[in-house]
C-alpha cells in the first residue's frame, strides 16, 4: 500500500518518491465540518473549512430574506484568531443540546471558516484569501447532489463578516473594504490597527530615532500601512447592523478595542451598533450564561 509520485527531471529521467502513507478522514459535508481545499488568488492551494445551515428557526427569517437568490442561504465567514485551526474556528459555532451532545453550526447559514497563517493576518493577500474561500465554497455548494441535502447553497452575496481576536480585526478589515456584499458584522475580541496594538509596530512612538525622522518621510512611511487601517474608512459599514462583543477580563486584546470600535462606528452615525462585554470572561470562553450555550461565538 501506499502512494508513490513520479516526476520527470529536465533531463528525461523519471523519478520515483518514498512510498508514503496517507491518512484521509472522510467527512459527510450535509451534517459535519469538512476541510476543503482550493486554488487561492495567487495560484497556491488554501484550505478552509465549511459546515452546512442547521435547520432554520423563526429567529433566522431575516437571514433567509436577506439572500435574494434562489435557494440559496447567507454566509457566515468566520476568520480565526493566532493559533487556531479552520477546523477548529467552524466548530466553535455549537451549542449543547438536550441529548447531552451539541449542535454544530448556524441555523439557516452557512459557516465557512478558511485558513490563513502569517505576519499579514488577515490584511492585503490575508484578505483575498477570505473572499477565494468564500467564493470557492459558494461554488462548491451548488453542487446538485450537495443541494439535494442541504437546505440550499451558499450565497457569496449575503455574508456575515465575523471574526475572533486576530480574525475579529481581519473581519472589520474584509468588511469596510467589502460592504457591498455584507448583511452584518460580528466583531469577537477584535483590534482596530495593527499599528496601534499591543507593541506590535511602536516604532513612531518608542523609537530613538523618532525624533530625527523628517516629517514628509514619516508622512509617507505612514501613508505606505494606511490600507489596513480600517477606522479611516469606518463609515463604509455604518449603514450595517455591528455587534462587538469582549470579556471584560480580556488581557490579550484589552477592552479599550472594542469601546474604541464603538465610539468609532456611533461617531460614523450607525444607530445598529449591540456592544457587549461580558463581565468576568477573558479572551475566550465557552459558557456565556449556562454550561455549552455556545460561548462568545455561538450564544
Amino acid at each position: 500500500g501506499g502512494l508513490v509520485v513520479s516526476g520527470e527531471m529536465a533531463t528525461g529521467e523519471v523519478v520515483p518518491s518514498k512510498r508514503v502513507t496517507l491518512s484521509l478522514r472522510c467527512r459527510d459535508v450535509t451534517k459535519d465540518t469538512a476541510v476543503f481545499t482550493f486554488i487561492d488568488r495567487d495560484g497556491s492551494i488554501s484550505s478552509a473549512a465549511v459546515r452546512a445551515p442547521l435547520p432554520p428557526s423563526k429567529s433566522v427569517a431575516v437571514l433567509r430574506a436577506a439572500s435574494n437568490r434562489a435557494n440559496a442561504w447567507p454566509v457566515v465567514l468566520s476568520l480565526h484568531g493566532t493559533g487556531v485551526s479552520a477546523n477548529s474556528q467552524a466548530d466553535s459555532y455549537k451549542v449543547g443540546n438536550a441529548k447531552g451532545g451539541y449542535d454544530f453550526g448556524v441555523a439557516g447559514a452557512w459557516v465557512v471558516a478558511p485558513d490563513r497563517h502569517g505576519a499579514h493576518n488577515w490584511e492585503g493577500v490575508g484578505r483575498l484569501t477570505a473572499l477565494s474561500a468564500l467564493f470557492a465554497a459558494s461554488d462548491a455548494s451548488r453542487a446538485p447532489w450537495l443541494t439535494a441535502h442541504t437546505l440550499g447553497a451558499a450565497d457569496e452575496q449575503a455574508v456575515i463578516y465575523a471574526g475572533h481576536s486576530m480574525g475579529g480585526h481581519g473581519a472589520l478589515h474584509i468588511a469596510v473594504m467589502d460592504p457591498d456584499r455584507a448583511i452584518a458584522v460580528m466583531l469577537l475580541a477584535a483590534w482596530v490597527s495593527k499599528e496601534h496594538y499591543g507593541g506590535a509596530n511602536t516604532i513612531f512612538r518608542f523609537d530613538r530615532s523618532t525624533g530625527h525622522t523628517d516629517g514628509a518621510l514619516r508622512g509617507r512611511l505612514e501613508a505606505s500601512v494606511s490600507d489596513n487601517a480600517p477606522d479611516l474608512v469606518i463609515g463604509n459599514i455604518a449603514h450595517l447592523p455591528v455587534m462587538i462583543r469582549v470579556g471584560s477580563d480580556d488581557a490579550t486584546v484589552a477592552p479599550y478595542y472594542s469601546r474604541r470600535l464603538l465610539r468609532l462606528l456611533t461617531t460614523a452615525g450607525n444607530a445598529d451598533v449591540t456592544y457587549d462585554e461580558v463581565k468576568g470572561q477573558a479572551h475566550w470562553w465557552w459558557d456565556t450564561k449556562k454550561p455549552n450555550d455556545g460561548g462568545c461565538m455561538n450564544d
